[in-house]
């Protein structure tokens, strides 16, 4: 299977590079440098993006997965993520598998 991926360094720089993409997910991770990944979701939806989006993180406190899915998270993965898990979600949210 090919995905095309976009990496970003931070959840501004991921703002940022929104404008010119248009992705079936984002997969976001909780905790990043500048701005967590609740709060980027948090300012990606007040912007307009609605963007599907996939949370992940390393360390799952309670009520972790709950604010995120209340910031608009489709649903919240505990790390390591695998290649099938991140499939399944470009599968499920309406991503087309390229047969390569």
């Amino acid at each position: 299977m090919d995905i095309d991926c976009e990496l970003s360094t931070s959840g501004d720089d991921m703002i940022a590079r929104l404008a010119g993409l248009r992705p079936t997910f984002v997969l976001l991770d909780i905790h990043m440098p500048e701005k967590s990944g609740i709060d980027a979701l948090t300012e990606m939806r007040s912007r307009g993006y609605d963007v599907p989006t996939v949370m992940m993180t390393g360390v799952e406190r309670d009520g972790t997965r709950e604010t995120c899915l209340s910031a608009g998270a489709v649903d919240v993965l505990a790390k390591p993520v695998d290649g099938p898990t991140i499939a399944m979600f470009f599968d499920r949210l309406g991503g087309q598998r390229s047969k390569g």
